[in-house]
């Protein structure tokens, strides 16, 4: 395109051969221009086996990546088996989890911080920037749904569950799960939001 990519996050599957016999994701290295770059690496399917089983070959892989393109220029990439278990390079500014505070679960970029509300499902408990808070969780928050009678549906008056179901450097993936409850206690229904 005629725009500059930086730190552009791509994603793609990528299959193997069963013959390449790639048992660990911690094999694979991207390369782009023969230097490795920073990838996180998932197994999506084993050649006759289920992905979390480690003595199958892998037949599917997820890459995550971000790359680096001049406008109006190309990269080639090439996936590698490194033929031994070792780390791909670190991105300069990695996604990190911290589940420390009981109330809130925190997703950090450089100096980029979003908190999810534990007890309340909402997506946004908090956003920081550099440490200056744009957005306070104070509201209620979470989802609103007005049904035709005009019953208010909220799921911030439902208990929320909030579940990491991957974490990396690159890609992070955070199930929130909550119902849809009235101010009575009425259900609707329920949400999932990742």
């Amino acid at each position: 395109s005629g725009f500059a990519r930086v730190a552009e996050p791509i994603t793609a599957g990528v299959p193997l051969s069963r013959a390449a016999n790639v048992l660990s994701v911690g094999r694979l290295g991207l390369f782009a221009g023969g230097r490795e770059i920073p990838a996180q690496f998932a197994e999506l399917a084993r050649w006759g086996g289920v992905a979390g089983d480690a003595s199958r070959p892998i037949r599917w892989v997820l890459v995550d990546a971000q790359v680096d393109v001049p406008a109006g220029g190309r990269l080639d990439l090439e996936l590698r088996d490194k033929g031994r278990d070792l780390a791909p390079p670190s991105p300069a500014q990695p996604l990190s989890i911290d589940g420390s505070e009981a109330a809130r679960l925190w997703l950090r970029t450089g100096g980029f911080e979003v908190a999810i509300d534990r007890s309340r499902g909402s997506l946004f408990g908090s956003i920081r920037l550099d440490g200056r808070e744009l957005l306070a969780g104070s509201a209620p928050g979470g989802g609103v749904l007005v049904a035709r009678d005009g019953t208010v549906y909220r799921t911030s008056n439902a208990p929320a569950s909030v579940q990491v179901e991957r974490a990396g450097a690159l890609r992070s993936v955070v199930a929130i799960s909550s119902g849809l409850v009235s101010d009575a206690g009425g259900r609707l229904g329920g949400t999932d939001v990742r």
